[in-house]
């Protein structure tokens, strides 16, 4: 869930997202300004199987899910090989942290960071397993994009995974990994931008400036209005806080054949014009998006 944590070995050329739908492993070279997918496997995973939740444990039997990760491995090559691990959004918690002071020590910035969670936490922090972006906007405060996952929900991805000798060298979120590859190929923009990404279950509102994350929601499910809602309030809320000018660049990430998304692009492309960009919201470009290089956001 951060990009690029204290002593991160180079970033894995495999990648594994497992979802309520299916499990989808690649293999993603960068060798070139866009990725090439070099080997792929997926299955379709039984209704019941995964049941995404930050609340609950997500797997009623990680073995089931770990043989269907066994044999997708077997497809691809077999052997034990480093992972990078890409979660549902709605398994984790996103949040934005702001210091005034940054401490030299990282278990000190983790402590202080973990204590200004439990303010917004819907389960204990002390269960909680915590990633840390440093977005590097001020040389003595600190603006912070954290992600928190109970440790034990992640612990049984991480279980499925170990059932095919996959490793996991590092832990990112469906969204995240879409923003970091469409922001890897389209470079990040010098103004203000938008991210929506939409999927069958959930959709994930982003904005930023520049480099810099600025505001992060995810939503399960429609309690709290339509898709067009939320981009209404998300846009009013850029203008009131942060008094935008304007975005230089509106991405959308729809999931393949989602019919709400077409919806969701003429309402973009009417409120902001030919600044919206439509980013491949593939599997694979999931995938590719976990193991991009750093370009500076997320």
């Amino acid at each position: 869930m951060t990009r690029q944590p204290w002593g991160q070995p180079p970033l894995p050329e495999w990648a594994i997202s497992i979802t309520a739908a299916s499990v989808y492993l690649a293999r993603v070279s960068w060798a070139s300004a866009t990725p090439t997918v070099l080997v792929e496997a997926s299955e379709t995973l039984p209704a019941g199987a995964v049941s995404p939740s930050m609340l609950a444990l997500n797997m009623p039997d990680v073995g089931a899910v770990g043989l269907v990760v066994r044999r997708l491995a077997s497809q691809t090559g077999g052997g034990r090989r480093r992972v990078a691990l890409v979660l549902p959004d709605m398994v984790a918690k996103v949040a934005l942290i702001k210091l005034e002071q940054v401490p030299s020590r990282e278990t000190e910035l983790v402590e202080i960071i973990r204590w200004q969670l439990r303010k917004s936490m819907p389960f204990p922090v002390e269960r909680a397993v915590v990633s840390i972006a440093d977005q590097g906007t001020d040389t003595a405060a600190g603006e912070f994009l954290v992600a928190a996952a109970r440790a034990d929900v992640v612990q049984q991805y991480e279980q499925a995974c170990a059932m095919g000798d996959l490793d996991v060298g590092l832990v990112d979120l469906e969204s995240l990994a879409l923003l970091h590859r469409t922001s890897h190929e389209s470079g990040v923009p010098d103004g203000d931008w938008f991210f929506v990404r939409v999927d069958s279950r959930d959709v994930t509102l982003v904005l930023g400036r520049g480099p810099a994350v600025t505001f992060h929601r995810h939503r399960a499910d429609e309690a709290e209005g339509s898709v067009a809602d939320l981009i209404h309030q998300t846009a009013m809320f850029y203008e009131d806080r942060f008094k935008g000018n304007g975005f230089s660049r509106v991405w959308l990430a729809a999931a393949p054949g989602l019919t709400a998304a077409d919806e969701v692009q003429r309402d973009l492309q009417g409120r902001y014009g030919n600044v919206v960009q439509l980013s491949p919201a593939r599997p694979t470009a999931i995938l590719a998006g976990a193991v991009a290089p750093q370009t500076g956001t997320v």
